[in-house]
């Protein structure tokens, strides 16, 4: 008989609990508990305050692994064979331009993705400040942002949070277009400016010895990580320079 009034009354209990709650209520998640703390996205270099959400740039469905920033350094691009010289990169002063946001795999990348999203020419001319000339940016998304996963509106808004979270370390740039600097000396400049980034994190491409562009890698959530195995150095051992910038 006691067994019985014992169940009754654990059964009394949880009807008691379960009305107390209203249909697709949770309970209160501990505000001191970490694990239901609001992630954080902070980026290297950046020195605003920490965003209150987490961040809106990463791909709801991402079929890669990681992302490639490419910035390249318009006085040396400028004077290859491969630039326009009106183009607006080449025919105004620049100095670091964003060349891309690559979707990338551990090994490979994808490119050349299916899409029948267009770029507007707003959004083109709205990223003329990081990305000067339309072309590129026609070709960007092309080639990778329709790799994407993302609109285009996305994905160039994510290129943009990824080019604008980067600190140059501009007295260093400097310095080296007077001398020869070691590739280290360079690495070490980037990681002062921006304390993320670890050596593993950053690679450089040089043409002959000469800086061409800095190559950043980013998790989904735009925050540096290691680069896969076949994003390679590309300025060898040897002290390279930096062409100086147009004033």
């Amino acid at each position: 008989m006691r067994a019985v009034l014992q169940r009754g009354l654990r059964a009394l209990w949880v009807v008691a609990g379960l009305s107390a709650c209203q249909p697709g209520d949770a309970p209160p998640a501990p505000a001191d508990d970490p694990a239901f703390s609001t992630p954080r996205l902070e980026l290297p270099g950046n020195t605003s305050a920490p965003a209150e959400a987490p961040t809106p740039h990463a791909p709801a469905r991402a079929s890669f692994d990681y992302w490639v920033l490419a910035l390249s350094w318009s006085p040396e691009f400028c004077a290859s064979s491969e630039a326009r010289p009106n183009s607006r990169q080449c025919s105004q002063p620049h100095e670091f331009i964003v060349h891309g946001l690559w979707p990338q795999y551990e090994r490979g990348y994808p490119a050349s993705c299916d899409t029948h999203a267009r770029v507007s020419e707003r959004t083109a001319d709205d990223l003329a400040e990081l990305v000067p000339d339309r072309g590129l940016v026609f070709h960007q998304w092309k080639k990778h942002g329709s790799c994407s996963g993302m609109t285009p509106e996305a994905y160039f808004e994510a290129l943009e949070h990824a080019g604008r979270s980067v600190v140059v370390p501009s007295a260093a740039l400097a310095a080296a277009s007077d001398r020869p600097v070691k590739r280290q000396d360079l690495e070490r400049a980037f990681i002062e400016a921006n304390p993320r980034l670890t050596p593993d994190a950053i690679t450089f491409e040089c043409k002959g010895n000469s800086l061409r562009e800095v190559r950043i890698c980013l998790d989904l959530a735009l925050a540096p990580r290691a680069c896969g195995r076949d994003v390679h150095e590309g300025c060898g051992s040897k002290p390279l320079t930096v062409r100086a910038a147009a004033r």
